[in-house]
């Protein structure tokens, strides 16, 4: 994910990409319920500097989406550190795990983790 709602599919090309990846992932769980099978949800975010200003927009919208788990891939070498910081505290604030290879782990309550019975 690049972004949230319109501004990930602005940058993806792709009018409706973000509505369709929330339907999608509102499928997969439905149907992992009904199947009676544990699932948890993950994403990962490239960032580079077209869309280090949504981070932390896509950090949540995964949150929003019931994600465990966030990694962000760092494409530039340029980045600002502060757009890592800034992603790290959405992290904390929403509760999920973020991974940022070279830089952090923040983990997430276990309650993320949907155990189906």
């Amino acid at each position: 994910m690049l972004a949230a709602g319109p501004a990930h599919d602005a940058l993806s090309g792709r009018p409706g990409l973000f509505e369709a990846a929330v339907v999608g992932v509102a499928a997969f769980r439905s149907a992992a319920k009904a199947a009676g099978t544990a699932v948890c949800v993950t994403g990962r975010v490239p960032v580079c500097r077209h869309n280090a200003a949504h981070v932390v927009q896509a950090v949540s919208a995964f949150s929003a989406l019931g994600a465990v788990a966030v990694e962000l891939e760092l494409l530039g070498t340029d980045l600002d550190a502060d757009v890592v910081k800034a992603a790290e505290q959405a992290a904390v604030v929403q509760g999920i795990w973020l991974h940022v290879p070279g830089h952090s782990l923040f983990p997430a309550p276990v309650d993320r983790v949907e155990a189906v019975r």
